[in-house]
């Protein structure tokens, strides 16, 4: 069944015209860092996703992909396994999925736990990014395509340990909130491909023309057209060849994923200052991470909390710097900012930021202190001695 309130917020947003942006804007992440690391009086070295900060012959630090030094080696292990960025959520208080773990051999026991769960779910690979082989909103109808979509997509990426995780859909509203050392800089609405009928074109001449609108928008990706979604035209009795009637909102897909051609709005004017300093809190539940991507879902504008679903230790700063919709943000500039005070406050010079410097110190000693006990949790322990196993 298809998500009224989905269709909702599409209905509100639908009309609101895409963005465009300079000729001259940062085409890619690196070459922004480069821009921002230049107004800060600094040079860099770029080698492929790989930049080098310096003042003069001195080091300041690196950023490797989309993170920065700061970032420590037991974060990626954490938030590169879903299940274990769950047990570190919860054993720090947040309110996350309750996934059930399987391995590719456990078919009986991943489908007795999708039966169990008396209501749409979803399927995902446990170490996978970018949506990949992840199907949402299912019933246990769609269980064995979704299954059998989640390994081949480890397959194709050459896993070596295949695991899925099956969770319950939660519906509500999608954000990828943006915190940068700490500090909350965007939220990123994110909703699924969709088309807008007009009582002329099929379903597939609407897809088309979206696509070109949207090829030279420096984020927004083409719809792509899959197995997924055959399924869900025919849920909206619709094909390929159908043509929706005027102003009928048609979805694409079921998963908020920008990769297959969702939408990206950003909404920071539209959620509350409670909800933000939550989600800068929420770093704090994984050790060694202070600038990452959170997804957290909401029941609706005005929460002051939500459910975490990720921490992403490599997030895209485009769809916050150049949305499709709403205002841009600059989590690129405050990255390299940070990384310059944090540089200058170890020179021991007097002309460091000590609002950032105290806040980030703060930071890191609550950090510490819920880490110490996380370390500790029984489920923790027992999970990582059975992937060290592995």
């Amino acid at each position: 069944m298809l998500q009224s309130e989905i269709l909702d917020l599409i209905n509100h947003f639908k009309n609101e015209p895409y963005k465009i942006f300079p000729s001259d804007s940062p085409k890619s992440s690196h070459a922004n860092i480069k821009m921002c690391a230049e107004a800060l009086g600094m040079t860099v070295k770029n080698e492929d996703r790989y930049t080098e900060l310096y003042e003069g012959e001195q080091f300041v630090g690196f950023i490797n992909k989309l993170h920065p030094h700061t970032t420590q080696n037991i974060a990626y292990r954490i938030c590169n396994d879903k299940y274990l960025t769950e047990l570190f959520l919860k054993t720090a208080g947040y309110e996350t999925f309750n996934s059930c773990l399987a391995h590719v051999t456990e078919y009986e026991k991943a489908k007795e736990y999708a039966e169990k769960l008396n209501g749409p779910f979803v399927v995902k690979p446990l170490a996978l990014n970018a949506g990949d082989g992840i199907t949402a909103d299912i019933t246990i109808e769609d269980f064995d395509q979704a299954w059998s979509y989640c390994f081949e997509a480890q397959r194709k990426k050459r896993k070596r340990l295949k695991y899925s995780l099956i969770q319950p859909y939660f519906k509500g509203i999608d954000l990828r909130v943006m915190i940068v050392h700490g500090r909350f800089v965007s939220a990123v609405l994110r909703l699924p491909a969709f088309i807008v009928g007009d009582g002329i074109n099929t379903v597939e001449n609407l897809v088309n023309n979206k696509n070109k609108l949207r090829k030279d928008h420096l984020t927004a990706k083409s719809i792509k057209i899959t197995d997924t979604t055959y399924q869900l035209l025919k849920k909206q009795h619709l094909s390929t060849s159908s043509i929706p009637e005027k102003d009928r909102t048609v979805l694409l897909h079921t998963a908020n994923n920008l990769s297959l051609g969702g939408e990206s709005i950003e909404v920071s004017d539209h959620i509350t200052e409670e909800l933000k300093r939550f989600c800068a809190d929420s770093v704090k539940a994984i050790p060694g991470l202070t600038t990452a991507g959170i997804d957290v879902m909401i029941k609706d504008f005005s929460a002051h909390s939500g459910l975490i679903m990720e921490a992403n230790i490599n997030p895209n700063p485009n769809v916050h710097e150049f949305p499709q919709k709403g205002g841009q943000k600059h989590p690129v500039r405050e990255l390299v900012h940070g990384l310059y005070e944090l540089f200058k406050y170890q020179q021991r010079r007097a002309d460091y930021d000590h609002e950032f410097i105290e806040r980030y110190t703060r930071l890191i000693f609550e950090k510490e202190t819920i880490t110490n006990k996380q370390m500790v949790n029984k489920e923790v322990i027992e999970y990582l001695k059975s992937t060290l196993e592995i």
